[in-house]
């Protein structure tokens, strides 16, 4: 039996598609950032790659998505983690400090996850 030999690139382009099917996360180029959101991982320009948890993950998913936005800690709050909440939580800002030693090259003087005091944070790529 004879089966068609079919390209890798175009079994690579269905395999992207499905994902994106099944996950709702588009591959996002941020100059010298990319965010796999089939391996869950990050790319870097310099050749490193990151792995995040689920968490982690759709945290820098949001940020990318609105570049050089301030995003508050209950709009992150109701976008990643799926709630509201009234009053003061450091959640938030516990999971940004986490996604900044993994993304970062000095998570002291972030360069792409930067604190806006009183207001929140947003992504500069």
């Amino acid at each position: 039996m004879v089966f068609p030999t079919i390209p890798f690139s175009y079994i690579q382009q269905f395999t992207e598609q499905l994902h994106s099917f099944f996950f709702h996360f588009p591959r996002i180029h941020q100059l010298a950032i990319v965010f796999d959101p089939v391996e869950h991982k990050v790319l870097f320009a310099d050749g490193r790659i990151v792995m995040l948890t689920p968490l982690e993950f759709r945290l820098l998913y949001y940020l990318m998505k609105n570049p050089g936005r301030v995003l508050s800690g209950s709009q992150i709050l109701s976008k990643v983690w799926g709630y509201d909440f009234e009053g003061e939580s450091n959640l938030v800002a516990v999971y940004v400090r986490r996604l900044r030693t993994k993304i970062e090259p000095d998570a002291e003087h972030p360069r792409h996850i930067i604190t806006i005091r009183n207001l929140g944070y947003k992504f500069e790529p």
